[in-house]
């Protein structure tokens, strides 16, 4: 906890003196056998353009930590963190038996029947899911909207060892498009798929039209409903403060609108968790 609180304070002291916070190690310096880096867009005029991105984004952070007497923003690479718990308990609700029916989104149709199961446990989600975001630096609302997109189509497809690696991507995917004027081109997953399985056993190659197959068959099953509403937002906010919370025992501040709405809509939430812990 010490060492994230120092990196916390580092990232902050970068930001205010204007450099460039810390980019990580394992996406700057990737080992020989790692895949090309994914191809950004070309920046506009825009400094905060992807491909000026030299670290994790606080751009638009909704989340701030209080650590040694100073209110630190929590970074992409940090949320992601919390996040991943987020998605383990997730899983782990709607985790269908084992079968060995291939399903669809099943990695077994593209890597053969040979292909290896991924156990959802926290260390495999957040290898995978860390890694797509410190590959390619989504904003926090991406990787917030990615949440509540992969729990609205884990109520639509089995989620197995087998299949919820490919359908976090696709929600990664989606939730980039729908909130992120930089998002990045469906040809450009596969590149992500391959960094951040280089380290798993169960890695095999994605094309490009494997991808947009599997983003089409999503919005199909889904009616095209990739929409988030604003209670989603504010429901999967406060669960990853409660997160936060619980994990690293440090109290988080949301960053959220100050509207009369919004003060209500967490006041109903607190209420309801003190209601369910009691």
């Amino acid at each position: 906890m010490q060492a994230l609180i120092t990196a916390l304070r580092r990232a902050a002291a970068a930001a205010a003196a204007g450099g460039k916070p810390h980019m990580d190690s394992d996406a700057s310096t990737p080992s020989p056998n790692a895949r090309a880096p994914v191809d950004l867009p070309s920046p506009p005029s825009s400094p905060t353009s992807a491909s000026a991105r030299t670290g994790p984004r606080t751009q638009g952070a909704f989340f701030s930590v209080l650590a040694s007497g100073e209110q630190v923003q929590i970074n992409s690479k940090d949320l992601a963190v919390v996040a991943s718990h987020f998605l383990t308990t997730d899983i782990a609700r709607v985790m269908a038996p084992a079968t060995e029916a291939v399903l669809a989104f099943d990695e077994r149709l593209f890597a053969g029947p040979d292909a290896l199961a991924v156990p959802p446990v926290f260390l495999n989600v957040s290898s995978f899911f860390g890694a797509n975001v410190r590959r390619a630096d989504f904003r926090l609302e991406t990787i917030v909207g990615s949440l509540i997109l992969f729990r609205r189509f884990s109520l639509l497809t089995p989620i197995t060892a087998y299949t919820w690696r490919l359908v976090l991507l696709v929600s990664i995917l989606l939730s980039q498009k729908v909130v992120d004027d930089e998002s990045l081109g469906t040809d450009q997953f596969p590149e992500l798929w391959a960094y951040s399985t280089k380290h798993s056993a169960a890695t095999f190659d994605l094309a490009s039209k494997t991808v947009g197959r599997l983003e089409t068959d999503m919005l199909k099953l889904c009616g095209f409903s990739v929409n988030i509403k604003a209670k989603e937002w504010f429901t999967a906010h406060m669960e990853l403060r409660d997160i936060w919370l619980r994990e690293f025992n440090t109290p988080v501040t949301l960053n959220l609108p100050t509207s009369d709405t919004s003060k209500t809509f967490i006041r109903r939430y607190d209420s309801k968790e003190r209601a369910t812990v009691g």
